[in-house]
């Protein structure tokens, strides 16, 4: 468990190059709002060639994501569901919202436990 302490990357180079491949081949990554609050990740394609970013996607049903955030002021398009862009119902109406108005095809998820738990459970 590091919710205690700093967030650290915990991966290789090899691992980090494979994760910017799988995103290169999608048309958005999904995270929820604690890896937001967590991490301030970027989620675009960095490490190897790409022309189009992804989607980026967060999940964030009580909007409690920092506006400041990277995803939020870096200039690539972001999806925030729990916002007013986007308002949040349940992880059912959010995915078929990004496939009929973003016209999403191919998802990554790349969330923490509890992100990755609701899809298990969905």
């Amino acid at each position: 468990d590091d919710l205690i302490g700093k967030a650290e990357r915990f991966t290789s180079a090899v691992s980090l190059d494979a994760v910017h491949r799988l995103r290169r081949h999608c048309d958005a990554v999904l995270v929820g709002v604690g890896t937001v609050i967590r991490d301030d990740p970027s989620l675009t394609v960095r490490r190897v060639e790409c022309t189009d970013q992804p989607l980026r996607v967060v999940i964030d049903p009580n909007n409690r994501a920092p506006p400041n955030s990277k995803l939020f002021t870096d200039g690539f398009n972001t999806v925030h569901f729990g916002s007013s862009q986007e308002p949040w119902i349940n992880l059912h109406s959010a995915l078929a919202t990004l496939e009929a108005k973003y016209d999403v095809k191919h998802l990554m998820i790349e969330g923490g436990p509890c992100t990755i738990g609701e899809f298990f459970s969905s």
